[in-house]
């Protein structure tokens, strides 16, 4: 490895090693490989994930709402698919956060589709 670390976006990155960067030079000439944030790109990808942040226990809370009425088909196909999106890479792979993203929306529809029928039956 050659360089010091790069900064992009306040995370310390590898620099390129020396294999990759005859590589790159031959390929793209003037191109130094190194990481760098792009505006106005990364100025919206930054703003874009201060508010839409979903912590952990939120996230529970929400696959325990979808868990309540499990009993109805259309409740459990999206429940089950959260659950399975979130245990899955985990037992295959290894946990990371980048995993947690698909879950969310199908742990949301659960979660609605068992609150909605709770309030129209009660």
């Amino acid at each position: 490895m050659s360089g010091p670390l790069s900064l992009w976006g306040g995370v310390a990155a590898p620099a390129v090693p020396d294999w990759a960067r005859s590589y790159l030079r031959r390929y793209a000439p003037g191109v130094t490989g190194e990481y760098e944030a792009v505006q106005p790109y990364a100025g919206f990808l930054q703003a874009f994930q201060n508010p839409s942040y979903l912590r952990g226990p939120f996230l529970g809370v929400i696959l325990l709402l979808g868990a309540a009425d499990l009993r109805r088909k259309d409740v459990l196909l999206p429940w089950g698919t959260a659950v399975v999106l979130l245990v899955l890479p985990v037992a295959v792979l290894d946990f990371d956060h980048r995993y947690v993203l698909p879950v969310v929306p199908f742990a949301c529809l659960a979660a609605a589709l068992a609150v909605s029928a709770r309030f129209r039956a009660g």
